[in-house]
């Protein structure tokens, strides 16, 4: 079994926790990672731009004179590329960015990414955070006990709820994913969107203990 730093609840270190070598200690897969992190950026694209071919734009269907006889070139159509008006050649024309990849693979290559974090000391597992108030101070001091520049918290539930003694009720996450919202170089993110781009652009993964055993889920 693989170990790494368990944090308490204040993120001051609480020992060891053992974490599953299934997940965390494979081998690690650098074509698999590629290409589900290809994927990923991929499909964030927006395909706006867009032309239309000599046969998308309106009218032109009429041979605008004879073929031979006139002295003028040769043309089969007013909206021919070439003329002014005419279709557009070879130019974009909105086609779909998005790929996709087998389940295994991507999963193999969640495993490959969680493994080179643990392996760079990247992962750490820490006791779910318990907030009298949803306060940036308190979150600010746990982040502040990990000594990392940029932090992504693994969590296992972002439940709508409201909060007794916060200044306003909110009901649009939870408690750490509010607290942290408005600190620089910190983000909270769902067990079941684990991505590649996160876990290489963040230099501490914290996992949170309820969201470890989730893990699993989306990595087996």
């Amino acid at each position: 079994m693989i170990e790494v730093v368990k944090l308490d609840k204040t993120g001051k270190e609480a020992g060891k926790i053992q974490l599953n070598p299934a997940i965390f200690d494979v081998e690690i897969n650098y074509a698999a990672i590629k290409d589900l992190l290809l994927m990923q950026m991929a499909n964030r694209r927006t395909a706006s731009p867009n032309t239309k071919t000599r046969a998308e734009v309106a009218g032109g269907g009429r041979k605008p004179w004879k073929q031979k006889g006139t002295g003028r070139a040769r043309i089969g159509s007013i909206r021919a590329p070439h003329w002014v008006g005419g279709g557009v050649a070879n130019g974009p024309d909105s086609q779909n960015h998005k790929k996709s990849m087998p389940r295994k693979a991507r999963r193999a290559a969640l495993r490959s990414v969680l493994t080179d974090k643990v392996r760079g000391g990247g992962v750490v597992v820490m006791e779910d955070p318990a907030f009298t108030n949803v306060k940036t101070k308190e979150a600010l001091s746990i982040v502040k006990n990990l000594g990392a520049e940029k932090v992504l918290f693994i969590e296992s539930s972002r439940e709508a709820q409201g909060f007794v003694g916060a200044a306003v009720k909110s009901k649009t996450g939870s408690q750490l994913e509010l607290a942290t919202r408005n600190l620089r170089g910190v983000k909270t993110l769902l067990y079941r969107n684990l991505n590649p781009h996160d876990l290489l652009n963040y230099s501490k993964v914290v996992i949170l203990e309820s969201a470890l055993p989730r893990l699993e889920e989306v990595t087996l």
